[in-house]
């Protein structure tokens, strides 16, 4: 995947991270497999979290790679946590925002 003009590989049990808006993008022949979750700041901020939520994740810090490796149970409760999201999402769209928001800041909370 490019991520702004950086090509990067991420592989089973990693996350990509980043903040900001640097723009994503795939070659046509890349096999994709897993979850792309794109957010804006404020989608985050809801009634469960504090405005300086986003600072506390480090992985969403620009500085930060951009990527983190996540061990095999934790990569399988971040898979469960987007299922979830997903199955919410495709279900309800956003009506249910609280739902959406908490099980996003539960995959933000994994390290």
């Amino acid at each position: 995947m490019t991520i702004g003009s950086e090509s990067h590989t991420i592989y089973k049990d990693e996350m990509p991270g980043g903040a900001g808006n640097p723009g994503f993008s795939f070659r046509h022949r890349d096999v994709n497999k897993g979850y792309l979750c794109h957010f804006r700041d404020d989608s985050l901020l809801g009634k469960f979290s504090k405005n300086a939520l986003l600072n506390d994740f480090e992985f969403l810090q620009p500085w930060n790679a951009p990527r983190i490796t996540l061990d095999r149970e934790t990569s399988q409760h971040v898979e469960h946590l987007f299922k979830r999201l997903l199955s919410e999402y495709s279900k309800n769209g956003l009506d249910h925002i609280d739902v959406i928001q908490s099980n996003f800041i539960a995959v933000c909370c994994v390290k």
